[in-house]
Order: structure tokens, then sequence, then C-alpha cells
């Protein structure tokens, strides 16, 4: 059991991981994450993109589309 918004759980469920027996929110537009930096999976509406091969950030799809847009154009 887990502790969220202080009643023991089964599980924290979507947008939720835990960390040291309780839960604790993922990002904004994170769905399912391994931990407060690593986003598994997004919401809908959102989109991962990869930083410096290592962080990973969450962006809204029609900012990808403009980010990729200028990046093919240089």
């Amino acid at each position: 059991l887990v502790l969220k918004s202080n009643t023991c759980v089964d599980n924290c469920g979507d947008s939720f991981y835990v960390n040291t027996r309780k839960c604790s929110p993922c990002k904004q537009g994170c769905k399912k994450c391994k931990d407060g930096n690593t986003c598994l999976e997004c919401q809908s509406g959102y989109a991962l993109h990869q930083e410096n091969n290592s962080y990973f950030s969450l962006i809204p799809p029609e900012l990808l589309v403009t980010t990729l847009k200028a990046s093919q154009t240089k």
C-alpha cells in the first residue's frame, strides 16, 4: 500500500508514481512516469521530446510540429 492524499491505496494511478511509499505527481502532460523526471506515456494532446539524450520534457504537439519544421529548414 502507498499513501495518496492521506489515504492508503493499492497503486497511485495515472499521472502519479511511487516515491518512498507515497504517491507523487508526474510532470504536467505525463500519464505514466517512472519518477519525477522520466515520463513513460503522455496524456492525450502531448508528445515526448528528447533533449540532451537523457532528459525528457513534454511539449504540446503543435509546438513539436513547429520545432521540427524549424530544425528541418536549418
